[in-house]
């Protein structure tokens, strides 16, 4: 748990520091030593929200299920 926070403090100074997210308006960084990820957007120049953190191998974001059929 100690590595999520100290990772996601990492983003108070460098917001960009992760990459271009899967789903569409989003960013991501992954949480070294784990297979965890963590999704978050960029409201404004003074702000970052954490959407989720998720394991790496689930898929994301979900395919749409009525697409499928």
């Amino acid at each position: 748990m100690t590595a999520i926070f100290t990772t996601l403090g990492q983003l108070e100074g460098l917001h960009l520091l992760g990459k271009p997210g899967r789903a569409e308006g989003t960013r991501e960084l992954v949480v070294p030593r784990t297979s965890l990820i963590s999704g978050y957007t960029l409201p404004d120049g003074y702000h970052v929200d954490v959407e989720r953190v998720l394991d790496g191998r689930q898929k994301f974001p979900p395919q749409d299920e009525s697409a499928s059929a």
